[in-house]
């Protein structure tokens, strides 16, 4: 398998992942309830993401020290890093109505007309406020 398959399987591995995972802590209303529930906190979701990510760090960097680890893969602990830091970003800007395309810079908002550039979607920056 070369590189570029390999690439592949993982981002399907991280669909898997949260799919899988998001019916222990997902509602069918909010499939982020585990983490939107930061705000009952004052925390903004976002962060709460970046905390998760943070403790799945320390078991990678205690697995560099000590060579080993006791209750999850190094695998699975990079697939949950990659799965919160989409979350992260879904949750970033999911109050956010405008998109700026780079192509164009011309600014949309989101679910509004057609625009030439969104057929591809390596035009679009991250919304705007």
């Amino acid at each position: 398998m070369n590189s570029n398959d390999r690439f592949t399987v993982i981002l399907k591995l991280i669909q898997e992942t949260h799919d899988k995972k998001q019916k222990d802590y997902g509602t069918d209303e909010d499939p982020f309830a585990n983490i939107t529930a930061a705000k009952e906190l004052d925390i903004e979701p976002w962060v709460a993401c970046v905390l998760r990510m943070n403790d799945k760090m320390m078991r990678l960097k205690a697995f560099i020290k000590k060579g080993e680890l006791a209750n999850e893969s190094v695998e699975d602990s990079l697939l949950d890093m990659a799965v919160y830091a989409i979350i992260a970003l879904t949750v970033y800007d999911s109050d956010t109505k405008y998109y700026t395309c780079r192509y164009c810079k011309g600014v949309y908002e989101l679910g509004g007309h057609f625009h030439e550039c969104i057929s591809d979607l390596n035009t679009w920056d991250l919304p705007t406020s």
